[in-house]
């Protein structure tokens, strides 16, 4: 109730707290020195449980942080959108200049850059050079067209971008030229024209030229360092293409040094290294009389009789001959229903590398990898799949990667990965089964064992994960799990707090943030429809038990001396596990040195009740608490104090309930 003198208005308007008119705008007009108005004072949870709120209702919510997340203060809802909005304290500032300013509206301030709002969708025009911000996070410089990440669009000099020195002074450019077909990427030096280093399409380099004829096209004179010696030297080309230098021959020329190509030994004297001249050297008379010196060798003693074709070969009597059968061109053939690789006398087929046996064909379809060693025992097909585990000489065995990158680190034994980048990180870690694209895809030096991880992205995240024997079936689900044992997560998006044991979690978005405890459904507000049924096909409540059920029984339990710690206490299921878990308590005091019983903190055990007898015909059984209080109707027992179960009367028998703060005591007598 308001009180104080009120004054009531013929234009219907109320003033409170002084004598006098209330303001005619106003219909309501409190007036006072030393007080202000307190407005209702709610929850977050009480707060948006309001039903069809009006618009412009106002509160004052109590809990929040004052930064992120919900907020303490005062809320008003919107109507229209239909939201509940927060009145920030925090004023949005911004410094004006360079064509940037701000205006304010209400609660809503709005940045412009050369008169143009800032907004997800926004062309600033700059002078010319626009500055374009797309709805989708692209940005693009001098341009109205921003389609990807940034695009930026030269002006008619060609500069796309200026490297100045500290001294804002221009020094290089690099630009798309506006004229010509080459359509390059120019970069030049500041006040020069030509093109210090120009970039064609196709991959061509031009040094001094806009027009590169070939991979690297210089348009001047050229120095490799490392091509150094005594004097004046030439340039060779190794066969694998390496260049060096060597000295320039002397003596009319005549060569020196180790022979190449098709000679061996040394010059002067080399000789025609062995199988050096095929017939395709040979061909179309490329070796005369005239060019064999001395007539040492005759063209009677190269020549062969019959004819030469793409499908002969040469005898070693020195006569073509066609194959009696076709053979198989490694550079392709043109095949029919009736061409095959493989044998026709019953054997295996047997690939090899470096002459060891890499891949084996049985007759009945099997396939092997190596010979009979631990990583030949696996099965691994993908890029980079098990790179690190496929050595012969390991114990490691049993493996099974399909996908890319699918234990990719691996030198376990027995793991199943299927699916790209499937346990790609996981390395020791032994006898575990994820199928799944990025399924079991943690952070490097993972070391989990015996888990079991399927759907896109399950069991997966940036952390090193060594926990064990966790069972996470769903898209995405364990997702902050890393040190867990013994889990067991059901549904898309499922998960665990990182370092629960036997921790349970079951549903679409359900979470589990302590060990053993099992969580069915997600979270009020993801999953409010999450209904449990014993015995039924439609539960209409969150547990609906068509039958019986069972609650733990502790009958003769004795007390402690005193209150407080000195009591014995009633521990029933997480956070505590003892061998007094129970929800029905048969207490036995049998005088007042064991008379004292402790409930559990209420704000650790939310909802829990217990089913409290006083067994004792003659000795009073005390409950106490060490924080909170014991509710008897409208009588409050402090910590510190007892609730009295006599022996006889209505406290004989109780229900204790916690509320999440207090132990409430129902009576229910003998």
């Amino acid at each position: 109730m308001l009180s104080g003198p009120a004054a009531l208005a013929q234009t219907g308007g109320v003033r409170i707290g002084s004598a006098g008119t209330p303001d005619a705008k106003a219909a309501l007009d409190v007036s006072a020195t030393d007080r202000g108005l307190l407005i209702p004072r709610l929850t977050q949870a009480q707060r948006t449980a309001i039903t069809n709120p009006p618009q412009g209702l106002m509160v004052y919510q109590t809990d929040g942080t004052p930064s992120g997340g919900t907020q303490t203060g005062f809320w008003y809802y919107a109507g229209n959108p239909a939201a509940w909005v927060y009145l920030n304290p925090t004023t949005t500032t911004v410094a004006a200049g360079a064509g940037l300013s701000t205006t304010t509206s209400g609660s809503t301030t709005t940045v412009r850059l050369g008169g143009t709002a800032l907004t997800a969708d926004t062309s600033v025009p700059l002078d010319g050079n626009d500055l374009t911000f797309s709805g989708t996070g692209n940005v693009g410089i001098g341009g109205t067209t921003a389609n990807l990440p940034l695009t930026v669009q030269g002006n008619t000099s060609n500069d796309a971008v200026q490297l100045r020195n500290s001294g804002g002074t221009n020094r290089w450019h690099l630009g798309l030229p506006t004229n010509g077909t080459s359509n390059g990427l120019n970069f030049a030096e500041s006040g020069v024209a030509d093109n210090r280093l120009f970039l064609k399409p196709g991959g061509n380099v031009g040094v001094s030229t806009n027009d590169p004829t070939a991979r690297l096209d210089v348009n001047g004179s050229m120095r490799v360092r490392d091509l150094t010696g005594t004097g004046s030297r030439m340039v060779v080309a190794a066969a694998n293409g390496d260049l060096s230098t060597q000295a320039i021959p002397s003596g009319g020329g005549a060569p020196t040094g180790a022979a190449g190509g098709d000679l061996a030994g040394s010059y002067p004297n080399p000789t025609v290294g062995t199988g050096a001249i095929g017939t395709a050297k040979l061909a179309d008379n490329a070796v005369t009389n005239a060019k064999v010196a001395d007539d040492a060798i005759g063209i009677a003693e190269l020549s062969a009789s019959g004819t030469a074709s793409s499908t002969t070969f040469l005898r070693g009597d020195n006569t073509w001959a066609t194959p009696a059968s076709s053979g198989w061109d490694l550079n392709g053939n043109a095949i029919n229903g009736n061409n095959f690789i493989g044998s026709t006398n019953n054997e295996d087929v047997v690939f090899k590398r470096n002459g060891a046996e890499a891949f084996r064909l049985f007759a009945n379809g099997r396939a092997s990898f190596g010979t009979n060693t631990a990583a030949s025992q696996s099965l691994i097909l993908g890029f980079n799949a098990g790179v690190s585990f496929n050595n012969p000489s390991g114990s490691a065995n049993g493996a099974v990667f399909l996908g890319f990158r699918a234990g990719e680190k691996s030198v376990g034994s027995t793991n199943t990965y299927i699916g790209y980048l499937a346990g790609a990180n996981n390395s020791s870690g032994i006898n575990n089964t994820v199928l799944g694209a990025d399924a079991f895809m943690t952070g490097a030096n993972s070391t989990g064992s015996n888990n079991i991880a399927i759907g896109f992205d399950a069991l997966s995240n940036a952390g090193t994960f060594t926990g064990g024997s966790n069972v996470v079936i769903g898209s995405g689900a364990g997702y902050d799990m890393r040190s867990n044992d013994n889990n067991i997560l059901l549904g898309s998006s499922a998960n665990a707090a990182n370092g629960l044991y036997n921790a349970y979690a079951i549903g679409s978005n359900a979470s589990v943030t302590q060990g053993h405890s099992m969580v069915l459904g997600g979270l009020p507000g993801t999953n409010d429809g999450i209904r449990v049924g014993i015995g039924v096909t439609a539960p209409s409540s969150s547990l609906q038990v068509n039958g019986t059920f069972a609650v733990g029984v502790q009958t003769g339990y004795g007390g402690g001396s005193g209150p407080g710690g000195a009591a014995n206490g009633l521990d029933q299921g997480a956070p505590n596990l003892t061998n007094k878990g129970a929800g029905y308590y048969g207490l036995a005091p049998t005088s007042t040195s064991n008379q004292h019983y402790l409930l559990p903190n209420a704000n650790s055990c939310t909802g829990r009740v217990y089913y409290l007898r006083n067994n004792s015909s003659n000795t009073v059984a005390r409950l106490s608490v060490t924080s909170g209080q014991i509710v008897d109707g409208t009588t409050t027992i402090s910590a510190g104090s007892t609730f009295d179960m006599n022996a006889t009367g209505s406290s004989k028998v109780v229900t204790a309930i916690s509320d999440g703060t207090n132990w409430i005591i129902i009576r229910t007598g003998i």
